[in-house]
């Protein structure tokens, strides 16, 4: 959750810092926290919520998924530049307000992620085996041999 909100701040702030090479290294610093932190959680959020032996398909299905959004929003977002460019000596180049709508349409579907995020039900599946390794404490362990 933290990680989306990175994210939906950078890119509204994207929509309106875009003169100077300073604002993109800000707006990719931003990005790039938020990202770090979404990625960087969901393995073990993966783990806490499924059964031990699913959590191989679970975190590779999660890698699919996040592969197959990456390439459709690589695709709608290049759309969006090519059919809003303007000719100047020969070249196509997109126009500030196409890069706007990119920011727009990224902020709203970061933060309906987020939103979603926080909807998510906070629970952990209950196995024989853990995912996640833990240690055991010496109260555990006693009532374990009874």
């Amino acid at each position: 959750m933290v990680g989306g909100i990175f994210i939906v701040l950078a890119y509204a702030l994207a929509v309106g810092l875009m003169a100077e090479v300073w604002h993109a290294v800000l707006i990719a610093t931003i990005t790039g926290l938020g990202v770090g932190f979404a990625y960087a959680a969901m393995p073990t959020l993966i783990m806490r919520a499924v059964p031990a032996n699913e959590t191989a398909a679970a975190i590779g299905l999660n890698s699919v998924m996040r592969t197959l959004g990456s390439t459709v929003a690589a695709a709608v977002l290049g759309l969006i530049l090519a059919s809003n460019a303007v000719v100047v000596n020969g070249h196509a180049i997109p126009t500030a307000a196409s890069f706007q709508l990119c920011f727009i349409i990224a902020a709203v579907i970061a933060l309906i992620g987020t939103v979603l995020a926080f909807l998510l039900p906070k629970h952990e599946v209950p196995t024989d085996t853990a995912s996640i390794p833990f240690v055991q404490t010496a109260e555990a362990e006693r009532v374990a041999v009874r």
